[in-house]
């Protein structure tokens, strides 16, 4: 039985949740009661994980900006947000949606753009956006969908909110939404962006699993980056949510596992621990579940990446996406 399955089984459902919660001393985060007057992105904030971290950052009365691609279910969802804020005690919920599409470099762009112009400071950006296709799905730029959204997300719009998340007070945070699914993939130093898995031999699994590693990867890359000091970058493991992404995209999986399967919210949790607790402040670069820094490698399984290996993955998502960090002196 593999290792991932057998740490999943005991630690990544409801009950693993719980066992966690119960040594936390401030499972509720009272401490961060009130958020207001800080900005957070949450990127594919429409359902799922996305919309609980944004429904938890609304009900302390945070600004909360819902990255989402359809109109629509991005109204429907903000409805419900502001709801359950006003539930919560909050008089006049500050929950603003913004049209883009991860999967689209140029949209990624165009909203980073016209956020930095009506804002002055990012107090939080929650890379959440992606999904896995069991199809071969191909993004507006050609590149592999789940690989595109990860990049776009976790490199390009980073990137470009990077002043932003710098100019806020204390320093802003950026927590990379990954999975189990990384545990899975080892590294490949010829093929780092996953460009091989295509046509009769794609993968959606082995797509979905790069995709995330490669979030681990970057946000390590980040915490190392001089340019890049003064903003805190963690990722984290939801642990094994039912969710309607991975309803859709993971049927099986989660008719056999659902009796022991966590909700969104507990999903959700660890990602607004990240986001707005004074603990994760203290380290940079960490990989996280539930509340507790994590392995990023089962042992003996092969799948480490070395210093060079990320620095060689940052210049591949550089040429990517045609965006490269300024350092020292550079325009």
């Amino acid at each position: 039985m593999p290792q991932w399955y057998v740490a999943g089984r005991s630690s990544y459902g409801h009950a693993g949740y719980a066992a966690a919660r119960a040594r936390w001393s401030d499972p509720d985060m009272a401490q961060q009661r009130d958020l207001s007057g800080k900005h957070f992105v949450v990127t594919g904030a429409n359902a799922g994980l996305g919309f609980a971290i944004a429904a938890q950052l609304a009900s302390r009365s945070a600004d909360v900006h819902m990255v989402c691609r359809d109109a629509g279910r991005a109204d429907a969802a903000r409805r419900e947000i502001v709801e359950r804020a006003e539930a919560a005690g909050v008089r006049e919920p500050r929950v603003h949606v913004h049209l883009a599409d991860l999967g689209s470099m140029a949209s990624v762009r165009a909203f980073a753009a016209a956020f930095a112009e009506q804002n002055t400071a990012l107090h939080g950006l929650v890379n959440n956006a992606g999904a896995l296709f069991n199809v071969e799905t191909r993004s507006a730029d050609g590149r592999e969908m789940t690989m595109a959204v990860a990049l776009n997300g976790s490199f390009l719009l980073t990137g470009l909110l990077l002043p932003l998340l710098q100019s806020a007070p204390h320093g802003g945070r950026v927590v990379n939404v990954s999975s189990g699914g990384q545990y899975l993939v080892s590294v490949d130093r010829r093929d780092l962006l996953g460009e091989g898995n295509a046509g009769a031999a794609y993968n959606g699994t082995a797509a979905y699993s790069l995709a995330k590693r490669v979030q681990v990867e970057l946000t390590k890359q980040w915490a190392a980056e001089p340019a890049a000091r003064g903003v805190v970058f963690h990722s984290m493991h939801p642990g094994w949510a039912v969710t309607p992404g991975a309803t859709a995209s993971i049927s099986d999986f989660v008719e056999r596992h659902k009796h022991m399967m966590r909700d969104m919210e507990q999903g959700a949790d660890t990602a607004v621990w990240l986001a707005i607790a004074d603990e994760p402040a203290a380290s940079n670069g960490r990989f996280w579940l539930d509340r507790e820094e994590a392995r990023t490698d089962m042992r003996l399984a092969g799948t480490s990446w070395s210093d060079e290996d990320r620095a060689e993955l940052w210049k591949k998502c550089e040429e990517a996406c045609g965006w490269a960090i300024r350092r020292g002196g550079e325009q």
